[in-house]
């Protein structure tokens, strides 16, 4: 369940960031914010970082994590094994000692 609700808001945000990728680089007005500054925002220097219409980032982002979503299943079966060397190299109290008080 937690896993199609990911998803979904992955794909929510995907949907979002492909319309704010369409209004940047389209002559035609937005549907919504209309008259309210949107469109100083969108000419500013900061709304092309590298060159690239913001919306970009946001479609590849929302894309990795689409894929991350759904590439779970394949890596969960290494996740949950650990190699003895590591866990002996690495303890946990080296990492917690700061962290708690004597005795």
């Amino acid at each position: 369940m937690r896993k199609y609700l990911l998803l979904a808001l992955s794909l929510l945000g995907l949907f979002d960031a492909l319309y704010l990728l369409w209004v940047y680089t389209s002559p035609s007005r937005p549907i919504v914010c209309l008259g309210t500054g949107c469109d100083a925002v969108r000419a500013s220097p900061y709304a092309h970082p590298l060159g690239l219409p913001m919306p970009v980032f946001g479609v590849a982002a929302y894309l990795v994590l689409g894929v991350l979503i759904l590439a779970e299943d394949l890596f969960s079966e290494n996740l949950g094994k650990r190699s003895p060397t590591r866990s002996r190299a690495f303890p946990a109290s080296a990492f917690c000692f700061p962290f708690t008080s004597p005795g």
